[in-house]
């Protein structure tokens, strides 16, 4: 439909009453531009949960480009909704380099981090472990050190501290990450994904009846080791 507003129409809680032929999602990703955020920004500031998801999804798709609304989409960290929470680390994760403290730690409230057997949750709780994985370590450390519950900022800083450090026997760690539970497999399977992406690690370890996020965690090792070796030797990644 020529004319219509997308983000107007997304605004309009009933999709029923959209107009016919017309994919505002689409329409509205085409329109954004990062010198005028304020449609997009209307709907993740919306009062109505149905606007706010629609704003979330588009935030997700539009990559580096969604950054001047960063702000108002971090605070939906703890929207019920899980897939909404996905929708938001997706968004997140193109945003690694600038990314503040202060974000990091609302990232870190998000529920997600705990066990959790509902999919989709776990689906959240593993793209926030690639997320601290691809973030500078002061970042994370300071934003850690920002918790204001004095219980959940020691926690956070032991299962910091405790992630590995050394891959000398990457199977090893990676078994041993695999026992852990809650925030603590949570830092030691980012610190794998983040020695991963620094070229620290150049096998892949095997994953035998682990859970989706050890499975999450040994694809995105294997990326990065396949994405290094590729860089570091043109040559025989092309043999091989």
């Amino acid at each position: 439909m020529i004319g219509a507003d997308p983000y107007a129409v997304l605004e309009t809680v009933d999709p029923d009453t959209w107009p016919e032929d017309f994919d505002p999602y689409e329409a509205a990703l085409r329109q954004f531009t990062p010198d005028d955020p304020a449609p997009l920004s209307r709907l993740l500031n919306s009062d109505n949960d149905w606007v706010t998801r629609r704003g979330l999804y588009l935030f997700s798709e539009l990559g580096r480009k969604s950054f001047p609304v960063l702000d108002d989409a971090i605070c939906h960290i703890d929207n019920p909704d899980s897939m909404a929470r996905n929708d938001l680390l997706d968004g997140l994760l193109c945003h690694t380099q600038r990314l503040s403290s202060g974000h990091v730690r609302q990232v870190l409230r998000v529920e997600d981090l705990e066990d959790q057997t509902d999919p989709p949750s776990g689906l959240v709780r593993s793209k926030v472990i690639t997320l601290l994985g691809a973030l500078d370590k002061g970042t994370v450390r300071r934003a850690v050190s920002e918790i204001p519950d004095e219980e959940m900022r020691a926690r956070h800083l032991d299962a910091l501290d405790n992630a590995p450090t050394r891959f000398d026997d990457i199977q090893q760690v990676l078994d041993i990450a695999c026992s852990q539970k809650g925030i603590e497999q949570v830092y030691a399977f980012a610190a794998l994904e983040s020695a991963a992406r620094r070229d620290l690690i150049k096998v892949t370890p095997e994953c035998e009846g682990c859970d989706d996020a050890c499975d999450w965690v040994v694809w995105q090792m294997k990326r990065h080791i396949n994405r290094n070796f590729q860089r570091n030797d043109p040559a025989g990644w092309e043999k091989w």
